[in-house]
């Protein structure tokens, strides 16, 4: 069974350095569709948290340019961030749409590529 499994992390530097944001994607699939999906995300809430409804949303659907956009939307609004001295709030949101998003992305490039 086709996987993909991916990481994004977005701070100041690559290590040693705690994230702005960040998120994780492990999805299988099975003709053509999102199978199996589990979407995590670090930073954006007080303990790292599942992204349920991203989760739910991909589960069993065809990859697509509007699916990935919905994904990250979702994702923006499923996380419960804070502002400090790294980040706002709004921008811990905005970014974990991002990074869902490219990660929705690379899958479905990945799943549609064989």
């Amino acid at each position: 069974m086709p996987f993909y499994s991916g990481y994004i992390k977005v701070g100041l530097r690559n290590s040693l350095a705690i994230s702005v944001a960040s998120a994780a994607l492990l999805a299988t699939f099975s003709d053509g569709r999102f199978e199996e999906v589990k979407v995590a995300c670090g930073a954006v809430a007080p303990t790292p948290i599942r992204m349920k409804q991203v989760e739910a949303l991909l589960a069993g659907k065809r990859p697509s340019d509007e699916l990935t956009k919905e994904a990250g939307s979702v994702a923006s609004r499923e996380c419960d961030p804070i502002s400090d001295i790294r980040a706002s709030r709004s921008y811990r949101r905005h970014v974990t749409g991002v990074i869902v998003s490219r990660l929705v992305a690379e899958a479905a490039r990945l799943a549609t590529e064989g």
